[in-house]
């Protein structure tokens, strides 16, 4: 299984880090998402507003549209990410393992589709255990995929 494989190839040492494969996942199965209508500025206004009423801080914001076009001279559809975190769940994952903090702050992305449409992506903490290859984190996981739910449904109900 996908945890035993992570589990098998956790480094304890600097040195294993390089030699061990990753685990295979789907990306479908990181993230849970939502596409609305609406502009793009609304709907990051929205997300953050259903982020923080549901308990999450926003730390990050980071502007990909702005960064590619400032870095490399592009222009991309309008992309935003949020780095997001509830305080409460965030240290009792890192209880369990100080390497859990590689999958924090939980990224929230906003983009704009080919069409218009606005999708917002969440990190599925429900795998955060599988990830990690630790069963104990399965109740933190559970109950940060209960919140993104809810941030979903929110976003869903405006």
């Amino acid at each position: 299984t996908a945890a035993a494989l992570a589990r098998r190839h956790t480094p304890k040492e600097p040195s294993q880090a390089a030699s061990a494969p990753p685990p295979t996942m789907n990306l479908d199965s990181l993230k849970v998402n939502t596409v609305l209508k609406g502009t793009f500025e609304d709907v990051c206004a929205r997300t953050k507003k259903a982020l923080v009423e549901n308990g999450f801080g926003v730390l990050t914001e980071i502007d990909i549209q702005a960064k590619m076009k400032e870095k490399l001279g592009i222009d991309r559809r309008p992309y935003l990410i949020f780095g997001a975190c509830d305080p409460k769940l965030a240290n009792q994952a890192l209880g369990v393992s100080p390497y859990i903090g590689l999958l924090m702050p939980c990224n929230v992305c906003v983009f704009e589709q080919e069409g218009g449409d606005i999708e917002v992506a969440i990190f599925n903490p429900g795998v955060m255990a599988e990830l990690a290859g630790d069963d104990s984190l399965q109740p933190v996981a559970d109950a940060a995929n209960a919140k993104v739910q809810k941030v979903i449904a929110a976003l869903n109900s405006q």
